[in-house]
């Protein structure tokens, strides 16, 4: 197969087409059907016609190509290759070399989106630009504000498009800031201009190595599809470098390249339409507004003066009030004329109307002024009937009245002498007082005198909580009552609250010494509706005395004391609000108990004695029988606490005394008491080392088979005893024994010819006392200072006091210490401490002195 063409070089202008004719003779020796596509153009811009040639042996032909070049086909000499195919599988294909020719047509479009903003400040458009023609443009673009009353920035500014590629820039355009007014319409044009770009800067751009990356053009697009016939892309091996079209403007030799004399231009209108940050409308919608407000104002502040004013204190009419009779010279009416038939006619004066007689002629004429001025015009006539003061409180009946009752939240009962104010509502919302009154035991109130309209009524006394009808503890959530004139509004009941309120008082165990405790509880009496309440029970101290507090108040309440041993015993107290209470001393009583037993001669039941004891300051005696019961004896209806000295004595028999000490609601039915026979009688009393009669002690007489013993006396005579019935003569011995004293025995004898005189057994410690002071490094008494005596088996702890009742400061006592050595230490709280040995004997104390001190 012979291929040749009679055609090297082809010129086709973009968008047009062109022919290239092949002449194809078949060299084989079968028939063969030929084909041909071009090498380096986009083969669906190439047609050809036929598409397959059948030739025969040693025939020729003709294929005819045709090339369609789009508008964007790119600038410059394209070196071409045709290659020819056989249908024969080891036929060659063959090839042919042809230029194609293709001449500058560079052409830019340019447009906005959106071509109006409308914005109050800042607008932004978006300028696209697209290089339709077949050359890389180099496009500068631009913004003109003919105004000048725009800032406009533009990014990117510049930019660089193959043909066919679009890019986009963004135009922002800033005006002056419009606070009021209308929308104002900037017209601006922006501009493109674009110089072509020779296919010689095409493929060297400047750079700091010279080289396009690979699928970019010189701006850094992507590369179309036609880039690869230029030598920028994988299709640069088809090139024939420094081969360079004149008609492009880059002679062959290689010469610097020159730009195109002319760039092209292409222009479009934007719109930015700023608009104020105050509308025209808007600010009329205001001024419409302000006009409204202003009017509405006026209008508000006009009402609020017609309104102020209280209309229960505006001017009534002159013959609504009582007027003042004075003398006066001007007979007839003053200060309003008379007219025939009695009408009155004329204008009134600043006094009050006259009086006019039914049918007298006038002595004036109708309208004329009366002769007095003001008040020296009232008329001498009696007031109107029904005419009241026209200031200070109406009188009862006629104005308003509200009344109600005032009870206490806390038990629901009537209130007493609480305060009642009526305040009136005047028309702006404020109150002010104008009368009150006081409640009586009942808890009701009236308030008279009211001028009708809306009242606030307060509630207030010392110990409550200042009270608004009905409940309310602040004014504006009170509810107002209206009076009305010459009717009672009757519902004015109210509920006030109390502070609250303290009961204390003590209790009175009578005689009993030994500690009792009473338990007091506390009931809120009462038969309203009032909250039920419980109120703890509490306990009296060691002193008897008890406390209640934060009770509710006012209020009636229940003392119950209950004690063990003692009848329960109740009081009632009433309290008001925020009262402290003294209850006066509960006395306990313990109920009547009886003291019984039997009196013996020492063996044998013996009757015929007299058993008595003190009761309250009266003596009572009973007898024993000497039939059925013999010796029995009941002494009954005796209080309780208390110490009775019961005595037996009979003739021949002497007397026998004994102390019996009753606890609460206790008794004794056991007693024994032997009555020997005999007249002798030993009387004396114990004392202590200081002289002191000591109580409680037992004497008893030795020197008989069945000695007899007796107990001192703890009240009246302390220490007193008295032993009868011994035998007479005779030697006795006597022994006293107390608690914290040794025994003491002193001997007695009894003669016949005179009774013995009382006798005093003194009595000594039988333990001893350590006693002293313990002072700082100043020498300065230290009070609080535990000091510590032990033997090694008990300790006896006590803490040094404060100067009192002749004690210096830093002393202390510990009594009642059994005789023998004892190790003594003071010690503060802060770690200083002081030990000492002393020795105990019954007697005189041990005295010390600590000084405690830090250091050696």
């Amino acid at each position: 197969m012979r291929v040749s063409s009679t055609a090297t070089r082809l010129a086709i202008a973009p968008g047009a087409s062109g022919d290239l004719t092949l002449d194809v003779v078949n060299t084989g020796n079968v028939i063969d059907g030929i084909t041909a596509r071009i090498v380096g153009v986009p083969e669906h811009t190439v047609s050809s016609h036929p598409p397959m040639l059948p030739l025969f042996p040693d025939a020729a032909g003709q294929i005819t190509l045709t090339l369609d070049l789009p508008q964007s086909f790119p600038a410059g000499r394209h070196p071409m290759t045709v290659e020819v195919h056989s249908r024969q599988v080891d036929a060659a294909p063959g090839y042919v070399n042809v230029d194609l020719d293709v001449p500058l047509a560079p052409a830019v479009t340019l447009a906005s989106r959106p071509e109006l903003v409308r914005a109050r400040r800042t607008g932004r458009f978006i300028l696209t630009v697209t290089n339709r023609g077949n050359a890389v443009l180099d496009i500068d673009l631009a913004v003109h504000d003919a105004q000048k009353t725009c800032a406009i920035s533009i990014q990117p500014r510049a930019l660089s498009l193959p043909p066919g590629v679009s890019a986009e820039a963004v135009v922002t355009v800033r005006g002056r800031r419009m606070f009021m007014g209308t929308d104002s319409d900037r017209a601006l044009v922006a501009e493109a201009t674009a110089r072509t770009v020779s296919p010689w800067e095409a493929e060297r751009p400047p750079g700091e190595d010279g080289v396009i990356p690979d699928g970019q053009s010189p701006s850094g697009a992507e590369l179309s599809e036609y880039d690869g016939v230029l030598g920028a892309g994988p299709a640069t091996d088809l090139v024939r470098p420094g081969v360079v079209p004149a008609e492009v403007g880059v002679p062959e030799s290689g010469a610097a390249p020159v730009r195109a004399p002319e760039p092209l231009t292409e222009h479009i209108p934007l719109t930015f339409r700023q608009r104020p940050y105050v509308t025209r409308g808007v600010l009329t919608a205001l001024i419409l507004l302000a006009i409204i407000a202003l009017w509405a104002a006026a209008f508000l502040f006009g009402l609020s003066k017609v309104f102020a004013g209280d209309p229960l204190t505006k001017s009534a009419p002159a013959s609504f009030f009582a007027a003042t009779p004075e003398q006066s010279g001007a007979s007839g009416a003053a200060g309003a004329g008379s007219t025939a038939g009695g009408a009155s006619g004329g204008t009134a004066g600043s006094g009050g109307a006259g009086s006019t007689s039914p049918g007298a002629a006038g002595s004036a004429a109708p309208g004329a002024a009366a002769p007095g001025p003001g008040p020296k015009g009232l008329g001498t006539g009696p007031a109107p009937a029904g005419a009241v003061p026209k200031t200070g409180t109406l009188p009862a009946g006629v104005g308003g009245t509200i009344a109600g009752t005032v009870t206490a939240a806390s038990s629901g009962d009537p209130v007493g002498r609480i305060l009642v104010s009526a305040m009136r509502v005047k028309a702006d919302g404020s109150t002010v007082p104008v009368a009150s009154a006081a409640t009586q035991a009942d808890g009701s109130y009236q308030v008279s005198g009211l001028f009708p309209g809306p009242y606030v009524l307060q509630f207030s006394a010392p110990g409550f909580t200042t009270t608004y009808y009905p409940a309310a503890t602040e004014e504006p959530a009170a509810k107002k009552l209206t009076a009305v004139a010459g009717q009672v509004t009757g519902d004015g009941n109210a509920v006030v609250r109390g502070l609250p309120a303290t009961i204390s008082g003590s209790v009175d165990f009578g005689d009993n010494t030994a500690p009792a405790v009473t338990t007091v509880s506390a009931r809120l009496l009462g038969a309203g509706s009032g909250t039920k309440v419980v109120i703890p029970d509490v306990k009296t101290d060691a002193k008897g005395a008890y406390r209640f507090a934060n009770l509710p108040a006012p209020g009636n309440y229940l003392l119950t004391f209950t004690t063990q041993g003692y009848e329960t015993t109740t009081e009632q107290t009433t309290v008001t609000g925020g009262a402290n209470r003294f209850v006066s001393t509960a006395v306990l009583a313990a109920g009547a108990v009886q003291i019984s037993g039997s009196v013996t001669d020492g063996t044998n039941p013996l009757g015929g004695a007299t058993v008595s004891t003190t009761v309250n300051g009266q003596q009572i005696s009973t007898g024993t029988p000497t039939t059925g019961q013999v010796g029995h004896f009941v002494i009954d209806n005796l209080p309780t606490p208390a110490t009775y000295i019961i005595t037996v004595s009979k003739q021949g028999y002497g007397q026998v005394s004994q102390v019996i000490d009753l606890a609460p609601g206790a008794q004794r039915t056991d007693l024994v008491i032997p009555l020997l026979a005999g007249t002798g009688v030993v009387s004396g009393i114990a004392v202590g080392p200081n002289g002191a009669g000591v109580g409680g002690a037992t004497v008893t007489v030795g020197g008989l088979a069945n000695p007899p013993t007796t107990t001192t006396l703890t009240d009246g005579q302390i220490g007193a005893f008295s032993l009868s019935g011994l035998p007479v003569p005779g030697t006795y011995t006597l022994t006293v024994t107390a608690n914290g004293f040794a025994p003491q025995t002193v001997p007695v004898t009894l003669t016949a010819d005179k009774p013995l005189p009382p006798i005093s057994v003194p009595l000594t410690a039988s333990a001893g006392t350590i006693t002293g002071t313990v002072t700082g490094a100043n020498g300065a008494g230290m009070a609080g200072v535990n000091v510590v005596a032990t033997d090694g088996q008990k300790s006896w702890p006590v803490v040094t006091t404060s100067a009192a009742g002749g004690v210096p400061a830093g002393g202390f006592t510990i009594a009642g210490l059994p005789s023998g050595r004892y190790t003594i230490t003071a010690s503060d709280g802060t770690g200083l401490s002081q030990t000492t040995l002393a020795t105990v004997e019954p007697g005189s104390p041990v005295k010390l002195a600590f000084q405690l001190k830090a250091g050696p």
